[in-house]
């Protein structure tokens, strides 16, 4: 079974993007040993700490990417409809529904991509209701 790693970052000098420095078959899980017929070796155990998240009730994770400047300089063209060039940003299909019959927003941005309707009505509310209890800016 995969796993995502989430760690305090004042607590890790050092970490790879997209892996951590453990590499399959390091670690095997007492369940995972015996499911297969092998001995269970003690010296690795399963970390106590460890949580299988319910990404349902416990947590989300987005996958976002951010941009250099140079990405959006000339987004005004770049995103219009019918541009050859690349558009980095993204114009939302209205409610989420792609129509062959509307392309682009009033502004002529060509529509590009669909909105995760959990984050913008529960998620997000959420994020910016706890930091502004925590007097973060948002």
């Amino acid at each position: 079974m995969p796993k995502k790693q989430l760690y305090r970052p004042e607590y890790v000098p050092s970490h790879f993007v997209h892996y951590a420095t453990i590499t399959k078959g390091l670690i095997e899980t007492y369940r995972e040993a015996t499911e297969q017929g092998k001995h269970y070796n003690i010296r690795f155990k399963d970390d106590p700490t460890e949580h299988f998240t319910d990404e349902v009730n416990d947590a989300v994770m987005l996958h976002t990417k951010s941009l250099v400047s140079t990405d959006t300089l000339n987004y005004e063209s770049a995103c219009k409809l019918n541009n050859t060039d690349k558009c980095w940003l993204g114009f939302p299909f209205p409610n989420n529904v792609k129509n062959e019959g509307i392309l682009s927003d009033a502004d002529g941005y060509e529509y590009n991509c669909y909105q995760i309707e959990k984050v913008n009505n529960y998620w997000g509310p959420l994020l910016r209701s706890t930091m502004e209890k925590r007097g973060t800016r948002s």
